[in-house]
């Protein structure tokens, strides 16, 4: 068993994968991983309710920050459908992008779209269709990433839709196209503001690229083992039980 900081690293038989074991966390003897919840980072926009806008706030400890050093351990793709006011939350979530997810109440449709042999999404859902005047249909593509701040190695997941893609998708195009796995680079998340017809927002830049260390990598490696088995809809799924029952939030 070889150790690196505070993570112990599990060989399998044949020595070509790494998993992470169990983190060593004093006076939380009786959770693993597995029953910890990853916080979620919104980014404040000026129509939000809460926070102050161009920060990324954490869901769980309510603090904000407009800067984030991270390592990208997974992406994933999913569907968010919006109200018509987008600072509600969302009345339909797909984790896959073509089911509603198991912990959405009243799904607006049995099946989001349909997603055959590498071909392009094509929806089946009203809410999925492009609407009159080629406005945007409520339910769009959403990525989520699961990252780990640099700074403390603490992971949190951020979702990312609408004017939010192009950059997503910009950066993580640019890890595919070297063939390297996402953990294998850092970079700073900031926020940029913009403006349009509708008024001011804030838009995810990718700045800082950087490969990182092969002491780094062998860290983050045993990171996305240890996390990638979570999903955002258990984030989810506590902060619906938050909102629920106050007495279970845990920063006040």
């Amino acid at each position: 068993m070889a150790k690196k900081g505070n993570l112990a690293l599990k060989r399998e038989e044949n020595g070509e994968i790494e998993q992470a074991g169990k983190v060593e966390m004093l006076g939380l003897e009786v959770f693993d991983t597995g029953d910890l919840v990853i916080p979620r980072y919104k980014i404040v926009q000026p129509t939000s309710k809460e926070g102050t806008p161009g920060v990324f706030k954490n869901n769980l400890t309510q603090e904000e920050t407009d800067k984030v050093n991270v390592v990208v351990l997974a992406a994933s793709k999913g569907r968010v459908c919006w109200g018509e006011n987008l600072d509600e939350d969302p009345i339909c979530r797909s984790s896959d992008g073509l089911r509603p997810a198991e912990n959405t109440e009243e799904p607006v449709s049995a099946i989001c779209g349909t997603k055959e042999n590498g071909k392009r999404f094509e929806p089946t859902c009203h809410n999925a269709l492009w609407r009159e005047n080629h406005e945007r249909p409520l339910c769009n593509e959403v990525i989520n990433l699961l990252c780990v701040s640099k700074d403390d190695q603490v992971p949190f997941f951020i979702s990312l839709h609408g004017t939010q893609l192009k950059p997503v998708r910009a950066f993580l195009s640019a890890l595919g196209l070297r063939k390297k796995s996402l953990y294998e680079f850092q970079a700073t998340l900031g926020l940029k503001e913009k403006t349009n017809g509708k008024g001011k927002f804030f838009v995810i830049q990718f700045a800082n690229l950087k490969e990182n260390t092969p002491e780094e990598k062998e860290v983050f490696r045993a990171m996305y083992f240890q996390f990638v088995g979570h999903t955002i809809d258990q984030t989810f799924d506590a902060e619906k039980k938050m909102k629920d029952d106050l007495s279970d939030v845990p920063f006040a």
